[in-house]
């Protein structure tokens, strides 16, 4: 039982020391993880995305998601788009004037992740990666 409390300290520790350098790179906006984590999906979707493709990858329920856009439009970080073809989506998008901070931010976020797959190599993230997968898969299928 010893080594399964062990497991949980380093998730739970290693998930803290991330937020945390993550943070950092966002300290005078005053950003929690989640809004974080939005910015960062929207960066790395070519500057926009749909809020229901938001809420699938962080298994967010909309009315959750449209809290934490209602919260970084009101940062003016983001604001919200219509499809002209569907009223029905909308479009998130990074407002201009934060868009180089963004990519500067999650630029010296990827350079952090080189140097650990340089230390650690990519055969240990893919095997870690698999492991945690089946973790997750377990854990989802308990209920």
């Amino acid at each position: 039982m010893y080594a399964e409390l062990e497991f949980f300290s380093y998730i739970f520790g290693i998930k803290e020391l991330l937020y945390k350098r993550i943070k950092a790179l966002f300290e005078n906006e005053g950003l929690n993880s989640t809004e974080i984590m939005v910015i960062y999906l929207i960066q790395h979707k070519l500057q926009e995305c749909k809020t229901s493709d938001l809420a699938k990858a962080l298994h967010l329920p909309m009315s959750t998601l449209t809290g934490v856009i209602d919260k970084l439009v009101e940062k003016d970080i983001v604001f919200r788009e219509n499809d002209p073809e569907d009223r029905r989506v909308i479009f998130v998008k990074l407002k201009p004037e934060f868009k180089a901070k963004a990519e500067h931010c999650m630029h010296t976020l990827e350079e952090t992740l080189q140097e650990m797959t340089e230390k650690l190599g990519v055969e240990w993230f893919t095997d870690f990666t698999q492991k945690l997968k089946t973790f997750k898969e377990i854990l989802e299928n308990r209920g």
